[in-house]
Order: structure tokens, then sequence, then C-alpha cells
């Protein structure tokens, strides 16, 4: 397989060292407009990008760029490649991610995949694994805290231009918390949500709340500089899931009882059971 990466950034170098080193792909192009060849080293990789892109050569597209250039790409690598793989968000909006689902539409035998990996995360396998039967028993609600310091450069990143990624931390990584709710009770409609700029930061906040057709109520809050946390709580048993970062295995799995009366008898540590993840540190 031919591969074609556009963007070098940090997702970028990510795709490029994974697949550069898989043993089905045969080659790796990279389109950034930003990085110079000569001084990032990667002389006879990197395509010009005032260049016409040679489609015919590639199998694959890898679309690792800020927001506002994501719908194009994408919609090019579809109607050129028939297979896709684009970092989250898909677009900067409804009507943007609507034209990526047009496109892929009119393409007979298409893949099309977003960087949604949170799901893939052991702590969020632990979850799924405790509902219905697992001991959890029903899902009345489910909350979220999840967001980024954003770094010390963050008033210049374009993450911080809304003209350019679309929204803030609940575009940026709260699609992420909003994706891993859908995973673990099922699609949801949005009942309220609230934008809201700080007066030291000028960090954007959000918060939404969804509920599931049956009536279960989600609460994601994305606010800055908070760690990674789900509560998911079920007619049985109410448990608590804290990571240290997205890519880091589970710091600890907490139950809190819930003022209900009681199921069937639950082990008080099943999750490490499930998939050994207990981490006392």
């Amino acid at each position: 397989m031919n591969c074609l990466i556009f963007g070098y950034g940090y997702m970028g170098k990510i795709r490029y060292e994974v697949l550069h080193k898989h043993r089905d792909v045969r080659s790796v192009k990279i389109i950034d407009p930003g990085i110079d060849p000569s001084t990032a080293g990667l002389d006879g990789v990197m395509l010009p990008a005032n260049a016409e892109i040679p489609w015919d050569q590639f199998d694959a597209t890898f679309v690792c760029t800020p927001n506002y250039v994501t719908s194009d790409l994408c919609i090019e690598g579809l109607r050129h490649c028939g297979r896709v793989f684009c970092e989250k968000p898909p677009g900067r909006n409804w009507e943007e991610f609507c034209r990526i689902a047009e496109a892929a539409a009119t393409v007979g035998d298409h893949t099309l995949v977003f960087g949604f990996n949170h799901r893939l995360h052991p702590s969020i396998q632990a979850m799924k694994a405790l509902l219905g039967d697992g001991g959890l028993g029903e899902v009345l609600y489910v909350k979220g805290t999840y967001g980024k310091s954003g770094g010390v450069r963050y008033r210049e990143n374009w993450r911080n231009d809304r003209e350019m990624s679309g929204g803030g931390i609940l575009l940026d990584q709260g699609i992420h918390m909003l994706d891993v709710f859908q995973f673990l009770v099922g699609p949801l409609e949005v009942v309220n949500a609230v934008r809201l700029i700080t007066g030291i930061t000028k960090a954007r906040e959000a918060e939404a709340a969804c509920r599931r057709r049956c009536h279960s109520t989600s609460l994601p809050k994305r606010r800055m500089s908070r760690p990674h946390t789900e509560y998911l709580t079920g007619r049985r048993r109410r448990w608590h899931i804290r990571r240290a970062a997205p890519r880091t295995k589970c710091r600890s799995i907490c139950p809190h009882p819930v003022r209900r009366p009681a199921g069937p008898p639950f082990h008080r540590w099943s999750a490490r059971k499930v998939l050994g993840l207990w981490h006392p540190k």
C-alpha cells in the first residue's frame, strides 16, 4: 500500500512513523506547505505543496491538518483513493461534516475513518464490560470532565482561532468524550449547551447536556487544565475512572456506591479483574 499524509505536525509525525514501519506499506509521502524538507530530514518523502498531486500513485490518504482544511482534503481523498483516515474533528461544523458524508456516499467501495480512539482505551473498555450483566446494571447517567492546558503558545496556536478551528475545547477534545458516551450508552441528542470564554486565559470552555432516547442523561463538561475523568452511574453502583492522559493506562478505577435498592452482589474490584487494569500508583 502507498500512503499520502497531509500535515506533518504532532499527529502527522506519529502517523508517518507507524506507517513507515508497517510491513504492508511500500511507501509514504507527505505534503505540508509549512515544512522545509531539507531541515526536516525528509528529502524524497515530502512532495511539493504547490505541485499537482499524483493521486494515481496512492492507495490511502491520512489527513492530519488543522480543521479548516479537513473537509476539503477528506473529500479529495475519497474521490481519488477511496480510503481516508482523518484526525478528529471531522470538520469545523455540521455543514462541513455533511459535505464529507455526501462525498463518501458517492464512492461505492470506500473506507472513511476518523480518529476517535478513546473508545479503545483500556479504561473505557473496562467501563463497557461493566454495563448490564457486567455488574453495573442499567445506566442512569454518565458525567465527564476532560481538558488540556493548551501549552505555552496556545494564544498563537490555530486551535485558539475560531475561524481555523471551528470552536473551542468541546470541539477539540470534548468530541472524544461525546464519542465515548455514545459508545457506552448509545445515540444521544443534545438538550442544552453553553459556550464560555474565561477572563484569565481567554480559553474557551464548554458544557453540554445530552440525553439518550431512553431518558438516561449524560453530562459532558469540558474545561481547561482538568484531568480526564468519567463517571458512570448505574442502578447498582457508581464508578469513577481517572486517566492521566489519553494514551496512558488507567491510573485508578474507584467504585462509589449508589443510594438505591441493592441489586445482586457485585464484587468491589470487578473492574481490575476484567482487563487487569489496576494501577495503585
